[in-house]
């Protein structure tokens, strides 16, 4: 494996298992430098519209991205900023995934076109889908922000006419919303320690498991009945696994810690 670390905190690495890896930060750079660092990081994807103040008084920010074949997983921490991916940029750019973030903190306004949505203003955990084939803007309070880019073919699997989820916002205590989370926040902690397969395998199953949330059935079935299985099954197998010394584990101890139904 093959790694090395730069004046602004990129360290990067090409692992030979199948997945690729990579981190960087702004916290090493000098502050007037931090902004136009994260802009030049990010900027083959999407825009980033600095203020004056940012550049001057610094902008702290932290990615790490791990990709297994055709999907993708970010896991973000950034100071409030304005993004864009413009018309002339999905035309110079190839990415056609859709990204689902995830939102563990923070809020966001969007605009696609005329059409503006925000997310409500006491939410600080929701779901917005892009679609990267189309454009939009994004205002985004300081965050800790999980993405998943999954291909388009699998969100167009799931959804006829897949392009209008395309800033599609699902708020917080709506259904799946919370495993949602919690199973990209176990992404986050447990993907640097998985093999290839076992990483492929939970992406997908995240990846379902997120189109399920958008899809709002109220009764699943197929692939979006057995990504929420999946999803709580590994939900209650860690949780056993971080309690397994304690005396009054049971399963109604785990059925009630997780807010599950029997």
């Amino acid at each position: 494996m093959a790694s090395n670390t730069d004046r602004d905190g990129l360290a990067e690495a090409a692992a030979d298992n199948g997945i690729v890896r990579s981190s960087f930060s702004t916290y090493a750079s000098e502050l007037n430098q931090q902004m136009l660092a994260w802009r030049d990081r990010v900027g083959h994807i999407v825009d980033v519209l600095p203020s004056k103040e940012q550049i001057a008084g610094g902008f702290r920010g932290r990615i790490d991205r791990h990709s297994v074949g055709d999907f993708a997983f970010t896991d973000t921490v950034t100071d409030a900023m304005t993004l864009e991916r413009s018309v002339a940029r999905v035309s110079t750019d190839d990415r056609r995934s859709y990204a689902f973030h995830i939102f563990a903190q923070g809020k966001i306004a969007t605009e696609m076109g005329m059409q503006k949505k925000r997310s409500a203003a006491d939410s600080t955990e929701g779901l917005i889908v892009f679609d990267m084939d189309q454009p939009f803007r994004v205002e985004r309070s300081a965050c800790h922000m999980l993405t998943m880019f999954v291909p388009r073919e699998v969100v167009e699997a799931a959804f006829p006419g897949a392009d209008s989820i395309h800033g599609r916002v699902v708020e917080r205590g709506a259904p799946l919303t919370q495993l949602v989370v919690n199973h990209a926040l176990a992404l986050s902690r447990d993907l640097p320690k998985m093999g290839a397969a076992q990483a492929a395998h939970e992406l997908d199953a995240g990846a379902q498991l997120l189109l399920a949330a958008f899809r709002k059935q109220a009764s699943l079935t197929g692939d979006a009945r057995a990504a929420v299985q999946a999803a709580v099954m590994s939900q209650v197998r860690r949780y056993v696994e971080a309690n397994l010394n304690e005396p009054d584990l049971s399963p109604s101890s785990v059925v009630e810690a997780l807010q599950l139904k029997r």
